[in-house]
């Protein structure tokens, strides 16, 4: 499974890789790992890598009707340190959200055009506290995209990330989990190792009793 990651700069200062983790597996094994690579590179290449969550992971967000959807929870955080002169680390919106008919960029994966994506234009249509909707200006199918940011053109910053879309009667729709509950997300202070927060360690097969001392082979 994957996805597509961006990096912000937190309230203190910090970098913070942002992406979705509704595809996370959370009943396979253990997360020991991230690497975000280069969407360009013609070989993988990992622009930075994390051991440990900014807090604990979200989960899949709730996906339906109108009165249903909430994705506030589709969201998995990791701190980072990047060269700036190879990544360009974005800014959360700050206000409360975006207003509807506000315009965006939506930075569609593209690893043939410059920077490894191409700007589409969009209009916000929908603003809730538990997800923002906007509206291609040009239909576009989606591909291992959940987690792309979606850009206001009004100041350049970040509206939200995205968590889903559907693609119907030549039009797409894309649904954002705000950039107001990533920054809530941001005030976690607890920095979990990976493996012990996203799916499960293995067992082990017939561990000894706890009070029972190894065998002298093992010491």
């Amino acid at each position: 499974q994957q996805g597509t990651a961006f990096f912000v700069r937190a309230p203190n200062g910090a970098t913070v890789a942002v992406t979705a983790s509704h595809y996370l597996d959370q009943n396979g094994p253990a997360l020991n790992h991230v690497r975000l690579l280069s969407v360009t590179a013609a070989e993988p290449t990992a622009l930075t890598d994390s051991a440990i969550c900014w807090g604990l992971p979200g989960g899949e967000g709730v996906r339906g009707e109108n009165d249903v959807t909430d994705l506030r929870a589709d969201r998995f955080l990791l701190p980072v340190s990047v060269d700036e002169r190879f990544v360009h680390v974005l800014d959360l919106d700050d206000r409360p959200g975006p207003q509807p008919g506000e315009m965006v960029w939506f930075p569609d994966k593209q690893p043939g055009e410059p920077g490894g994506f191409r700007l589409l234009a969009g209009t916000v249509i929908q603003v809730e506290t538990r997800f923002v909707c906007v509206e291609l200006d040009t239909a576009l199918k989606l591909q291992s995209q959940s987690g792309s940011p979606v850009i206001s053109r009004i100041n350049g910053k970040v509206l939200g990330l995205l968590g889903g879309g559907t693609e119907e009667s030549g039009t797409t729709i894309l649904f954002l989990n705000p950039a107001a509950e990533i920054r809530k997300a941001l005030e976690d202070s607890s920095r979990p190792g990976l493996s012990t927060v996203v799916g499960k360690p293995p067992k082990r097969e017939n561990p000894p009793p706890p009070d029972q001392e190894p065998p002298e082979r093992l010491r």
